[in-house]
């Protein structure tokens, strides 16, 4: 079965090989060369049939899945995100820490609210590890 196609160009099938991610910044490549801020939108592929889901729509700042495939992380307007595969619920990580900013006040690059380096998922994907200011 073909996963890419021209609508959806570039997927990967992380281990354990339970579903695989697919990018598409079409929607944005104008845009993305006219001021440098590069979007894309996350769909996650269902591998027996093919079909696609929305995961993440103008997505700037992906992380990828977790060691089991069951999350994607991503960050957005602030905060640290995880998108549940199975179930499609986006819950928000850092909500409830009030003492730091996940913002990157150092990078002056054209884009709002920049993270700060994000180190990555713990091998048994119970743990989201990020950095702060």
């Amino acid at each position: 079965m073909r996963l890419a196609d021209e609508t959806l160009r570039t997927v990967s099938v992380p281990e354990p090989h339970t579903v695989a991610i697919g990018t598409d910044d079409r929607p944005y490549e104008l845009n993305a060369n006219l001021n440098g801020q590069r979007f894309r939108d996350i769909y996650t592929v269902n591998l027996n049939d093919g079909s696609r889901k929305l995961a993440l729509q103008k997505a700037r700042w992906y992380n990828g899945p977790s060691p089991d495939a069951k999350y994607l992380a991503y960050y957005e307007d602030g905060h640290h995100w995880v998108y549940d595969v199975a179930t499609g619920e986006k819950k928000n990580l850092s909500a409830n820490v009030k003492a730091t900013s996940f913002v990157d006040t150092t990078d002056d690059h054209n884009v709002l609210k920049p993270p700060a380096r994000t180190i990555g998922w713990s091998s048994d994907s119970r743990g989201f590890l990020v950095t702060d200011q």
